[in-house]
């Protein structure tokens, strides 16, 4: 009997020690870690494949670069603080291209240079007598920056540039008088662009140039004559 008592209130004391709800307790909250940690690896899985899909649109802008574009331009030849105006210059344009980009997060940055052999002319009347104007060619260096969405780069880019500009005017008796000068300045655009297939990209363009003053010596000396351009380009660039 002595032996049935000690045993009761040992049975008692451990009872009241762990609890009623201790056992139950236990398998909840390792049932839970186990709902939390299948959790956080979908959630890991998840971040990996939406990081790795961000590298790949990002790579498809990273790195150096070639490529050759197409366009048409439009430029305006006319000095500074009189009435006196050059014919428009219109006409195609076809460039080549180099440059290297990098990417921090969705930002790309980098810089490009291109030259450009033109068919840009137009005739007209100067003076009351017929006069020309020709853009032979283009080149520029320039720094671009932009960010991607949906796999699309869109940016804007902007640097020095000089043109190789060509007046002719006819003179009373009928005698033509040409001069051409390397003008430089500035340009300014924006664009997109977007991988098209392995390596490479499809871009448009819009161009801005301003260019200084020159003095060109035809019939008669044209002083303070300032060229400024617009052009609209397609290009298709290969990162290697």
């Amino acid at each position: 009997m002595r032996q049935d008592r000690i045993c009761l209130r040992i049975e008692k004391r451990l009872t009241a020690r762990s609890g009623p709800g201790q056992g139950p307790s236990r398998q909840i909250t390792q049932e839970q870690i186990g709902m939390n940690t299948a959790s956080l690896v979908v959630a890991a899985g998840l971040a990996l494949t939406v990081t790795a899909e961000a590298v790949q649109a990002q790579s498809a802008f990273d790195g150096a670069y070639f490529g050759f574009g197409i366009g048409k331009g439009n430029a305006e030849t006319g000095q500074e603080g009189t009435s006196l105006e050059m014919p428009d210059a219109k006409g195609a344009i076809g460039s080549a291209l180099v440059g290297y980009t990098a990417s921090t997060g969705a930002l790309v940055y980098g810089v490009e240079a291109d030259i450009a052999k033109t068919n840009m002319d137009g005739t007209g009347t100067c003076n009351l007598r017929p006069c020309s104007a020709e853009v032979k060619s283009l080149a520029s260096v320039r720094a671009r920056a932009g960010v991607v969405a949906a796999d699309t780069l869109i940016y804007a880019t902007a640097g020095a540039a000089t043109a190789k500009v060509d007046l002719t005017a006819q003179d009373s008796l009928g005698g033509d008088h040409s001069d051409d000068k390397r003008v430089k300045g500035w340009v300014a655009g924006v664009g997109v662009e977007r991988p098209v297939a392995d390596g490479w990209n499809l871009r448009g363009e819009v161009m801005r140039y301003g260019f200084r003053k020159r003095d060109y010596d035809l019939d008669v000396p044209y002083t303070n004559m300032k060229t400024d351009m617009t052009a609209a380009r397609v290009a298709l660039t290969h990162r290697f």
